[in-house]
């Protein structure tokens, strides 16, 4: 794995436009479960292991950027069909408060969008992971909504996790979740990693099925931020909806420590797909149980979405990336 800093070449900002401008909402009230979108994630191991190991990070970067652009440019012109070729065929799109949104149903779920908002928006990418077939991509945007309705222009920033495929040459958006930010921090420069391993083993699947349904999970259960921590990289980050971003070990066991502090949660993870690429994987998986608020009498249902990028580290599986919103 290769670390390059590109401040010069990949760090300015591009205008794109992400989904509409909805909050993350509240507590949701009637049980919601995607294990219908679950993947054949065998057939999805396999596929990598044909894949060479040379990575141009640069070139693949600037590609990545291009498709990014694509993406903008068709919403700018509040174009359903044009967003939509964007995406690999079976794209995902997951926005904080709406219906998780799959392939063909990605032109209604954009028809929709501009029918309520236009998006002015600056894109930052902070981080590349570039391999063969899979690319992450975490990012910040800025700028405005035009609610259709009124006219007005209200401000607009989020934050952003894409996965990225390769299909037959070109860079498209598979998979891809954003929520809002308390407090925008953009990045100054953009890191790019390097993915050069390929391959994987149902093994690894069944790992990263544990990390999060089990270890994860248990940790969250008994409050043990410590336990949250393992299960995560070094460098890991979580992304709440509503919050700030959680980088590194320290900041990421403060923000469990907070949530702790508040809640009790008690929950179930239902894995949707794991699609491994190396040293690196990505998941989806739906969430459901209950949130106990500390010093008070009751539980609320609590139902959530995620989406995980791992990174194996020294043989072990941790969590690089976690997003999560609600569905509705």
């Amino acid at each position: 794995m290769k670390h390059k800093n590109l401040a010069l070449v990949l760090a300015g900002t591009i205008m794109v436009g992400v989904l509409a401008g909805c909050g993350a909402s509240g507590q949701t009230s009637s049980k919601q479960t995607e294990s219908a979108n679950t993947k054949v994630t065998e057939l999805e191991v396999a596929e990598t292991e044909t894949v060479g190991a040379d990575v141009n990070a640069e070139k693949e970067a600037k590609a990545i950027r291009k498709r990014l652009t694509s993406y903008r440019d068709a919403l700018a012109a509040n174009d359903p069909v044009a967003v939509a070729q964007n995406y690999t065929s079976d794209g995902v799109v997951m926005g904080p408060g709406s219906p998780t949104a799959i392939g063909d149903e990605l032109n209604a779920t954009y028809t929709a969008i501009f029918d309520s908002v236009g998006l002015n928006l600056d894109f930052t990418v902070a981080d590349y992971i570039i391999g063969n077939k899979y690319a992450i991509v975490q990012s910040t945007s800025d700028g405005t909504a035009l609610v259709q309705a009124t006219g007005n222009e209200v401000p607009e920033q989020n934050r952003e996790l894409f996965v990225m495929e390769k299909v037959d040459g070109d860079w498209k958006i598979a998979r891809y979740m954003y929520n809002k930010m308390d407090t925008l921090v953009a990045a100054t420069e953009s890191q790019v990693i390097e993915n050069t391993s390929t391959g994987g083993a149902k093994a690894d699947q069944d790992e990263i099925k544990a990390l999060i349904a089990t270890t994860y999970r248990d940790a969250l259960a008994a409050g043990d931020a410590d336990g949250i921590v393992s299960a995560f990289a070094k460098d890991g980050v979580v992304m709440p909806p509503e919050g700030a971003t959680y980088r590194g070990s320290e900041a990421v066991k403060g923000n469990y420590e907070g949530i702790f502090s508040a809640v009790s949660l008690d929950l179930q993870f239902d894995i949707d797909e794991v699609v491994v690429d190396g040293d690196y994987a990505f998941a989806r998986s739906t969430s459901n149980g209950t949130l106990k608020v500390v010093g008070q009498d009751g539980e609320a249902e609590e139902i959530n979405r995620e989406l995980w990028v791992l990174h194996k580290v020294d043989g072990q599986w941790k969590i690089a990336y976690y997003m999560y919103n609600k569905m509705s």
